[in-house]
């Protein structure tokens, strides 16, 4: 039995492969039970559902007018992108897709697509409803007009976990239907590996749903649980009874609007100062978030600050280090090594500053003796771990050190 064959026993109006005729669908009104109202199109009908937001509507922490007065440069630490080209912040298409299977593969649909977007001074959320599977190539139609209109304002797609997700999946079944949605035009901006990126470390888990709760204060009543969503709809196939389907349209409208929340938070951040921050936050990660995008002057400027705000002492030590290196690869050692040598006096035992010490003091400062000072206690300390732990690491660290402390004895004999 082929994909279509399977699908057609839960769609009756979707012809088999057995060589029928494809005949005229059945129009659905589900005007009295439905959210919207049917839409037609150049590739047919579909179910479709507006709603409107005014600008100082808030979800969560923010409103959305917020959004529209960031500094659009911004836009490419969300995206991890250093050369996102120039967007303009009203042109944005925020897109959720739900689907018919949560791990993708052949034959999985996305039966309810919800973008969202600016639209003079409103915020308007879009969804198409696939009343059958016959309104697939509706469906795809309505969103690649929106793809195409959003590419030609300097817009760009934002999503979480789309990159991964919804795109391959419209891109595929676009692809079955032998039309091509102009996703390569549009830049892409992911909130999901950002936000992996300054919360994977405070936050048991970075999902929309923990996100929501424990940064954007969001709070859903009437929801529905993501892992029954696709059951909800193959009952509806069934059953022809929409009702069970009206939280699952609110579900998609709750996710779109926490992304352009979760954007606002993730713009306010990268124009904050470390201390004025109150939502839980990787710091270290804004840090090296501006190193990945090549700017060492903001990075270090950042770590810079971190060490003059109240710190919990882990957090402090770490800020310690990463600052040393940027005065490292500026060649200022004897800043560096102050910082190194006010690390060693935290708790806790980390290799990193002591066999910095002993590099910078040999190779740059030339000062044998404080090098061999810093080897020697480094020894100690990995000495005494390996033998507490048994750990490979800490055997091959010993074998490195004893074999810089023998280079160094040499240098100052001879």
């Amino acid at each position: 039995m082929g994909i279509k064959d399977k699908l057609a026993r839960f769609d009756k109006t979707m012809p088999r492969r057995s060589g029928q005729k494809k005949s005229e669908k059945p129009s659905i009104d589900l005007s009295h039970l439905l959210p919207g109202a049917e839409a037609a199109n150049a590739a047919g009908t579909i179910w479709r559902n507006r709603v409107e937001y005014p600008l100082d509507h808030c979800h969560g922490l923010f409103p959305l007018k917020n959004l529209i007065k960031q500094t659009s440069t911004l836009l490419k630490y969300a995206a991890r992108d250093a050369a996102l080209p120039a967007i303009d912040l009203e042109s944005l298409l925020f897109f959720d897709t739900e689907t018919t299977g949560l791990s993708g593969g052949v034959g999985t649909v996305a039966f309810l697509l919800g973008v969202g977007f600016f639209e003079k001074s409103r915020f308007v959320i879009e969804q198409y409803f696939m009343r059958q599977y016959a309104e697939e190539p509706a469906l795809l139609y309505a969103f690649m007009t929106l793809l195409k209109k959003t590419a030609g304002g300097k817009g760009a797609l934002v999503s979480f976990n789309g990159r991964a997700f919804d795109i391959p999946l419209v891109i595929n079944r676009s692809i079955f239907h032998r039309t091509r949605l102009p996703t390569d035009s549009l830049p892409h901006i992911d909130l999901l590996f950002g936000a992996r990126r300054l919360w994977k470390k405070v936050l048991p888990d970075c999902s929309l749903a923990t996100l929501e709760s424990r940064l954007l204060k969001v709070k859903r009543t009437g929801d529905i649980p993501s892992h029954l969503i696709p059951e909800i709809y193959f009952r509806y196939l069934r059953s022809r009874d929409p009702r069970p389907l009206v939280p699952v349209f609110y579900h998609n409208q709750v996710d779109i609007l926490s992304m352009v929340t979760l954007l606002i938070l993730k713009l306010t951040v990268m124009n904050a100062e470390p201390d004025s921050i109150s939502v839980p936050l990787d710091r270290l990660a804004v840090g090296r978030l501006y190193e990945d995008m090549g700017e060492a002057t903001k990075a270090h400027r950042w770590y810079s600050e971190m060490l003059n705000s109240k710190l919990p002492a882990p957090e402090h030590k770490q800020a310690l280090l990463k600052s040393a290196l940027m005065h490292k690869r500026d060649r200022h050692y004897h800043r560096a090594c102050k910082l190194w040598k006010e690390a060693i006096n935290f708790k806790g035992f980390v290799l990193e500053p002591y066999e910095e010490l002993a590099k910078a003091y040999e190779h740059h400062l030339h000062d044998l003796h404080a090098a061999k000072y810093y080897v020697e206690a480094a020894l100690t300390n990995i000495t005494s771990l390996d033998r507490l732990y048994r750990d490979p690491a800490f055997g091959r660290a010993r074998e490195d050190l004893l074999w810089r402390l023998q280079r160094i004895e040499r240098k100052i004999q001879g």
